[in-house]
């Protein structure tokens, strides 16, 4: 996957997350664990791609 590909991808689930925290917040409930699950398996992804983009460059030169 290219570098590109794999940034829209996160830039699009995190805004999926960061609208449903809003909507959570704007009727006053609270964050809901599977919201704050999901929150969590993003931030992990993302960290993952990070380190395989970094491993990529650091074998290409």
């Amino acid at each position: 996957m290219s570098r590109n590909f794999i940034l829209a991808m996160g830039v699009l689930l995190w805004t999926i997350v960061a609208i449903a925290v809003v909507g959570h917040v704007m009727v006053g409930e609270t964050i809901s664990p599977a919201l704050a699950l999901i929150g969590g398996l993003l931030w992990m992804a993302v960290r993952r791609a990070q380190r395989v983009l970094t491993g990529a460059k650091a074998e290409a030169g």
